[in-house]
């Protein structure tokens, strides 16, 4: 039996949650795109601008978790070397 690498399934465990940030950064993004290109489109929400706030306050979670583990994992790579 092997000895489970630890120090890489942090790092892979941290660069998954970046990707999954990056990519829920991606779709808020285009969906406040698509709101401000096209607020028809937004009929069942009386205020447009809660409805684009609530996206961008859900980018910005997003993004400073995807920041947090990156700047997590440069840390790491950093004490290894």
């Amino acid at each position: 039996m092997s000895k489970f690498d630890y120090e890489n399934n942090r790092e892979a465990v941290l660069e998954a949650i970046s990707e999954k940030m990056l990519a829920e950064c991606r779709i808020h993004r285009r969906n406040i795109e698509m709101m401000c290109d096209n607020p028809v489109g937004i009929g069942e929400h009386g205020n447009i601008v809660e409805t684009i706030m609530g996206e961008l306050e859900k980018y910005e979670r997003a993004n400073s978790l995807m920041v947090t583990a990156s700047e997590m994992i440069d840390e790491y790579t950093r004490v290894k070397v």
